[in-house]
């Protein structure tokens, strides 16, 4: 914390905390924003967004919420499947694997990826896969 003097009436001055300038709401949402608009960071965390965009995990959840109607792990989770899923469409299914894939874009645990895959998109990883083979 940074202290100045603050004078008062009728003593020598007092020390008083002063924080230094936040970044406002709608310049972190955009620094944000800008970056995960940025090609390759689907590998970014929650604490990588809050350095990035010098706010509190507090304050970024608060901006998220109200942003998007989503905690920010959910919305990093939510990018990835959709580009799981772009990426599934555009595989060749006798060299790619679900795996493999989901892999490339940080996603480890698999049973949990393929359930939340299923309720964003309504079939499984799979299932994707197989379907870029008819077109």
């Amino acid at each position: 914390m940074i202290y100045k003097r603050v004078a008062s009436s009728g003593s020598a001055g007092q020390l008083s905390g002063v924080r230094p300038p936040r970044i406002g709401r709608a310049r972190a949402l955009a620094r944000v924003t800008a970056l995960l608009n940025a090609d390759g960071t689907h590998l970014l965390r929650l604490a990588d967004l809050c350095r990035l965009a010098d706010v509190s995990e507090r304050t970024l959840r608060t901006i998220f919420l109200e942003s998007f109607g989503m905690t920010p792990g959910r919305y990093l989770r939510t990018r990835k499947l959709h580009a799981i899923r772009a990426a599934l469409m555009c595989a060749d299914p006798r060299y790619e694997t679900v795996s493999r894939i989901a892999g490339r874009f940080g996603m480890s645990d698999l049973g949990r990826m393929a359930r939340d895959y299923h309720i964003l998109f309504g079939e499984y990883p799979r299932a994707t896969l197989l379907q870029s083979m008819t077109y």
